[in-house]
């Protein structure tokens, strides 16, 4: 493999000399590793904090991916399985998820999630701000409708 640099090394996981199980870990990183990740690009940003939390945390990441996947068309119940989020008793006991499915739904929903240096724009929208967008676009229909009306009646009155 060759760096960007154009000198040649081999991939960290590719050099590996221990013998990998299932249960080996891939990276040498941990908890720490990411919370500082986190704690560095919120400061880059100039995020500042939201209470006592910094405003870009992996939480952050969790509501983009559950939102994004909801506002694409994955059914709430879906996202909530994908994510791992528990059933009460009664639902745990009559509803059994198909891993299988829920991949293939989410193979369908993938581009949601996916940032790709190709893409020109990228819209988020929060199930809240959908909703106000759409209310939204119905109050500028009826108005254009009231004012398609008045313009009638002042025709019909001569004005």
């Amino acid at each position: 493999m060759q760096s960007r640099s154009g000198q040649g090394h081999q991939h960290p996981i590719l050099s590996r000399t221990d013998n990998v199980t299932n249960d080996s870990k891939l990276f040498k990183i941990g908890v720490i590793y990411f919370s500082v990740s986190f704690q560095k690009i919120n400061e880059d940003l100039g995020l500042g904090k939201l209470g006592n939390y910094n405003r870009f945390r992996s939480h952050m990441l969790r509501k983009f991916h559950a939102s994004a996947l909801y506002n694409d068309g994955m059914s709430f119940d879906d996202v909530n399985d994908l994510q791992g989020k528990s059933k009460n008793r009664t639902d745990q006991a009559y509803f059994i998820i198909n891993p299988e499915d829920l991949k293939y739904e989410f193979i369908e929903h993938l581009p949601a999630v996916t940032i790709s240096i190709e893409v020109k724009k990228l819209h988020v929208k929060s199930p809240e701000f959908v909703k106000i967008e759409n209310e939204n676009n119905e109050l500028k229909s009826e108005l254009d409708r009231l004012r398609a009306d008045i313009d009638s009646l002042k025709g019909m009155i001569g004005k």
